[in-house]
Parts: structure tokens; C-alpha cells; sequence
């Protein structure tokens, strides 16, 4: 354990912003470590038909931090479910001969 020994309460204060904004820097990185792991969790995870859902997941870095992003259209509905509706056939068509060829 490293000991510090200041003249003052400023140059105390002073010591503590500086290890501080290095506490910051380092908690920085490893949030944007884990959101960039993260994304490989989510891509192994995710449904996937065509892989529009998959290839849509990304880490987006902001001021607030780092977030995990899945931005295909559909991402919200397959996450929570939508309302009763008729879809268009012809995906699904296309989705049947996908599945059904596999």
C-alpha cells in the first residue's frame, strides 16, 4: 500500500481530484470493455431468421457512457411482443422456405 503525506488540506485535495479523475479514466475503459463483451453475449443470443436482429447489435459510446444498442426495425417487438395484427404473407412465405430448407 503507497502512503502519501501532504503539508495541507489543499494539497491533500488537490492529490485526491488527481487520483480521482484516474479512478474515473480506468472505470471508464472497463465499462467500455464490458459493453464491447457484452455485444458478443447478445449477437450469440439474439433470434435469429435472416440476421438482421444480430448484425443490428452494437455498443454506442455517448457522454453518459457506453450502451448496448440493438436498432433493427423489429428489435422492440421481438423483445417485448406486439399487438394483435396481420402480418404481410410474404415474409412469412419467405421465412417458412428458409426455416423449412435447414
Amino acid at each position: 500500500m503507497t502512503t502519501y503525506r501532504v503539508q495541507s488540506l489543499r494539497e491533500l485535495g488537490a492529490l485526491f481530484a488527481r487520483h480521482q479523475r484516474e479512478r474515473e479514466r480506468r472505470i471508464g475503459g472497463a465499462v467500455t470493455a464490458a459493453a464491447k463483451v457484452g455485444t458478443t453475449v447478445v449477437k450469440r443470443r439474439v433470434p435469429v431468421a435472416f440476421g438482421e436482429l444480430r448484425e443490428s447489435v452494437h455498443a454506442e459510446e455517448s457522454d453518459r457512457g457506453v450502451a448496448i444498442v440493438v436498432d433493427a426495425p423489429h428489435a422492440a417487438p421481438v423483445e417485448t411482443g406486439s399487438r394483435p395484427h396481420t402480418p404481410p404473407l410474404a415474409p412469412l412465405v419467405a421465412w417458412v422456405k428458409l426455416r423449412g430448407a435447414q
